[in-house]
């Protein structure tokens, strides 16, 4: 399968027909659908890790914002923390039940929420 599409890339012909034609050497291999199960594996390990990495950020820019949303002005140079907050809240509310904050009920949220500034 390799070599037919090696050969459908290398010729002459427009994309279009190239895309065609690709996908029918991939549609009359037999061993295709276990690749294209292997790349869909591939591609969910990633997403996984980019959503794992986004929301462990998310976690933490959230707990700093609920710490320090208690006074709703905004700061000397317009930044609302206050906004970013119920902002994330919104997301989890969303969310629920795919993806959960990292920190709530945990000792890291009650320690920095509660931290003395």
């Amino acid at each position: 399968m390799i070599k037919e599409i090696k050969l459908i890339l290398d010729s002459e012909l427009p994309d279009e027909f190239k895309e065609k034609n690709i996908f029918q050497a991939i549609a009359k291999n037999k061993h295709a659908i276990p690749c294209i199960l292997k790349l869909i594996n591939i591609e969910r390990s990633e997403n996984y890790e980019l959503i794992n990495d986004a929301n462990v950020e998310l976690s933490r820019t959230h707990l700093f914002a609920a710490k320090n949303a208690k006074n709703r002005k905004m700061t000397k140079k317009g930044f609302c923390i206050w906004f970013i907050n119920e902002e994330i809240e919104k997301f989890y509310k969303k969310y629920e039940g795919k993806i959960d904050h990292l920190f709530y009920g945990t000792e890291s949220e009650k320690i920095l929420i509660n931290e003395k500034e």
